[in-house]
């Protein structure tokens, strides 16, 4: 499969990025949760985007939400950024909105302790996905961003995917697909823990 590339920091590109990595989603918003069929990345490939874009499920929100420790596994591409791909190590996500929203995003995440690479464009965000899942932007840049996939399981520990969006944004030169499926990944482990200032 023959791949186009878009390379650029611009703000243009920066825009472009912006829709690949989010606004994408929307097209699918109906189709399945994103961990109920991706920790395999064969089952997915043939949708427009790993974004679900659907309405929030309160009551799947306030179930999810919490403080997680985070476990990254090795990345699929070591060289990818350098070697250097930055995730918390741990999050709290939160049922608070953020000012900007994205469609299936609107929530609020923390990451205590956790410089960013740089300035956030946009907040960190996640929300949920049907009952038992969730997508959460942990880390982002102007260039780039880190959003984890997650299911969870009975014991409460969310077994996920990592993935990472860069603004070299790979299309289906026939098609014009985003060809997400091809950008690095990792496996991740989110466990859940009491917050510190809970009480």
């Amino acid at each position: 499969m023959r791949l186009s590339l878009v390379v650029g920091t611009g703000p243009l590109v920066t825009a472009a990025l912006v829709a690949a990595t989010h606004g994408m989603a929307v097209a699918q918003a109906r189709g399945p949760t994103p961990e109920k069929s991706a920790p395999s990345v064969a089952d997915t490939a043939v949708l427009a985007s790993p974004y679900y874009s659907g309405p929030v499920d309160t009551l799947a929100a306030r179930q999810l939400s919490g403080c997680y420790a985070v476990r990254v596994g090795g990345w699929s591409d070591p060289r990818a950024n350098g070697g250097r791909i930055v995730t918390p190590a741990e999050i709290r996500l939160d049922t608070t909105h953020i000012a900007h929203p994205y469609p299936g995003r609107p929530l609020a995440v923390e990451t205590p302790g956790f410089i960013n690479p740089s300035h956030f464009a946009v907040p960190p965000r996640w929300g949920p996905v049907k009952q038992d899942s969730l997508q959460a932007t942990v880390a982002a840049s102007q260039t780039d961003v880190v959003t984890i996939f997650a299911r969870r399981h009975a014991d409460g520990t969310l077994t996920a995917i990592a993935r990472y969006f860069t603004d070299a944004i790979a299309t289906d030169p026939f098609t014009g697909r985003w060809m997400w499926e091809t950008y690095p990944t990792a496996p991740v482990q989110l466990t859940p823990h009491a917050c510190a200032n809970a009480g």
